[in-house]
């Protein structure tokens, strides 16, 4: 765990971890007669708030542009994850969470529910069909009816012990705010789970589960599809132009419905953050004008982008907006590196460009597959600027040496890189069921000496700059490119350092 200190805790956090082999013994019998008595002691219980901004450049006067994480004592957390690990095993187990639920969950991230999302659009697209996409997030944790939660967690198969353990989590827990040096009174929580601590977000996860069944709806004209990432609600619909107005009435009626839960389960939607968009293709015409839905007494218009889990959708599904924000903020960190380069070593100049500036570049990147050249541009000029900023090379010098010294994979193959990957965890069971049934195996019709080589299926597509970009399409194309002793790896660290060294070789051969 992160060596976090919090000023509820007796000594600071690194000494605990220095001293763990005299204070192991005591923290395990703490922690196992909190488990086998059912309660949760009550000096945990405590948290201090420390309002962050989400974001620098939201509005300082405006409260709901702060983020309240808790900072919660080093033990109480450690505690916490002891129950989340048991607890999270017996959801899985049961399937108690929906498949495309992608928060807290191993094997899951932003990237694999994005990547899902990112699939279904581009095949609606790539089969002369638009999509109506509704981004909608929730008032979380501050909000969580602890009877409800209680409840909700019995019908899932906790009870007893355990059942009695979160009640005593829950119940009885204060909080005090600190900005600066001035901290609040503490003030005891009638509702909500800590955000910041390790069981809280788990807790948030069940407690919104039956979501899943609104959102998973048929229609007789379009297709459906949504996914959630804690928070986080993504409802889409794909259709053909002359059907969009029955599409946009079945993700209004959709949306609403999921209003009323949350108002009945007692959260509430951020209506000014719902975002509301139809993403087409670039070569449709003719497009109608399509109506604004409404959610309480707020009507949310069209819009032209939006930000879905960090990275920026438009509505041609071109991300131009994507790549000019990651080039933007790729700059200014190459700017303020570039400000201390001469008192950095070589090591330390290559470490803090790839923290600040390759992560941005590798930062869901699988999403940018299939889009030209031309487009991928701008991100392999912030890349080139990095490594000439590294090793203090002339602009006027050849990048390609440069880079190839680094053992850098250009832009184009690190996205390939991604798929490729992907597309081997997905045939390994290792990436979320959701991404392992968009890769299938090619069927043999007789027996050949490459037979114990995997081979994919390639769908067909209607148009291929769209439905080639989904990853149903580009992770076979791609591997079924690969060498076949490649393919033919079953190690996922093995894998890796094969496929980097294939790339680096094509791309600087």
């Amino acid at each position: 765990m992160k060596s976090k200190h919090c000023d509820l805790d007796p000594a600071p956090t690194f000494l605990v971890k220095q001293c763990l082999g005299a204070l192991l013994t005591l923290a395990t019998k703490i922690i196992n007669l909190s488990l086998s008595s059912g309660v949760f002691p009550a000096e945990w219980k405590q948290a201090i708030v420390s309002p962050l901004l989400k974001k620098v450049s939201l509005d300082t006067e405006v409260l709901k542009n702060y983020r309240p994480v808790s900072n919660l004592a080093f033990l109480s957390k450690v505690l916490e994850k002891v129950v989340s690990v048991q607890l999270m095993r017996h959801v899985e187990a049961n399937g108690l969470l929906s498949r495309f639920q992608s928060a807290y969950r191993s094997k899951h991230s932003v990237e694999t529910a994005l990547l899902r999302v990112h699939n279904d659009i581009t095949k609606a697209l790539g089969s002369g069909r638009c999509v109506l996409l509704v981004l909608l997030l929730s008032a979380a944790f501050d909000t969580v009816n602890h009877d409800v939660l209680l409840s909700r967690l019995r019908r899932m198969g906790v009870q007893g012990m355990v059942l009695s353990w979160i009640r005593s989590y829950l119940v009885d827990r204060s909080q005090c705010v600190r900005i600066g040096s001035v901290t609040s009174d503490p003030v005891t929580l009638q509702c909500g789970v800590p955000q910041g601590s390790v069981l809280g977000p788990l807790l948030f996860t069940l407690y919104t589960a039956p979501l899943s069944g609104i959102l998973e709806r048929a229609g007789d004209t379009i297709d459906n599809g949504y996914h959630l990432y804690a928070d986080d609600t993504q409802d889409y619909a794909a259709a053909q132009l002359s059907c969009l107005s029955v599409a946009a009435e079945d993700v209004s009626r959709c949306v609403t419905n999921v209003s009323s839960w949350l108002g009945r389960n007692g959260l509430a939607c951020n209506d000014d953050k719902t975002v509301y968009m139809l993403i087409r293709s670039q070569f449709t015409r003719n497009v109608p004008e399509i109506p604004n839905i409404k959610i309480g007494e707020c009507e949310i218009e069209p819009s032209e982008t939006a930000r879905n889990l960090g990275v920026i959708f438009d509505s041609l599904f071109n991300f131009k907006k994507q790549i000019t924000s990651v080039v933007s903020s790729c700059n200014m960190a190459i700017r303020n590196i570039s400000r201390v380069r001469k008192y950095l070593s070589p090591s330390s100049a290559r470490i803090y460009t790839q923290l600040l500036v390759s992560s941005r570049l590798d930062f869901c990147n699988s999403v940018l597959s299939g889009l030209p050249a031309s487009t991928l541009r701008p991100l392999q000029r912030v890349q080139n600027a990095a490594a000439r900023l590294v090793t203090m090379t002339k602009r006027s010098d050849h990048i390609s040496p440069v880079l190839a010294d680094l053992h850098w994979l250009p832009v184009a193959q690190r996205i390939k890189f991604k798929i490729i990957l992907f597309a081997f965890k997905a045939l390994h069971g290792c990436a979320p069921p959701y991404i392992n049934e968009l890769v299938s195996t090619r069927p043999q019709l007789r027996s050949l000496r490459s037979s114990n080589v995997t081979t994919l299926q390639v769908p067909h597509v209607r148009l291929a700059s769209y439905g080639l970009r989904s990853f149903s399409a580009a992770a076979p194309s791609l591997w079924n490119h690969l060498p076949s002793e490649l393919r033919s790896c079953d190690d996922l660290r093995s894998f890796r350092g094969l496929l980097k060294t294939f790339l680096f070789e094509e791309a600087f051969a």
